[in-house]
C-alpha cells in the first residue's frame, strides 16, 4: 500500500545471498527486496527495503499453508530503518 491506496510500480523479488561460507546452515538465505515510489515519484532512483527471511520458513517441500511466512500489507508510505536507495531499470 502507499497511504490507502495500492502501491503502483512496486518490484518484489526474492533472492538468495551467498554468505561467502564454506558451511551454510541451509542451502539458502533468502532476502526479500522491494523497490518503490510511494510518495517519493520525484526522487531520482527508487526505495528499497530489506527483509530477511527467517530460517524456520525454508523448506525443501511442499508446506501447508501455516508454514507460510506473512509479513502482512506494508504501507510504503512509511521510513523504514533500513531503507536505502537504488536505480533500477525499468522494464519495457
Amino acid at each position: 500500500m502507499c497511504g490507502g491506496v495500492p502501491a503502483k510500480n512496486a518490484k518484489v523479488r526474492i533472492v538468495d545471498l551467498d554468505t561467502g561460507t564454506t558451511r551454510e546452515l541451509t542451502p539458502i538465505d533468502p532476502v526479500l527486496y522491494i523497490w518503490h515510489e510511494c510518495k517519493d515519484e520525484q526522487t531520482p532512483c527508487s526505495r528499497k527495503l530489506r527483509f530477511e527471511i527467517p530460517k524456520k520458513f525454508i523448506h525443501g517441500k511442499e508446506v501447508e499453508e501455516k508454514h507460510w511466512i506473512d509479513i502482512g500489507t506494508l504501507n510504503l508510505e512509511a521510513k523504514f530503518d533500513n531503507e536505502a536507495r537504488e536505480c533500477v531499470p525499468t522494464e519495457r
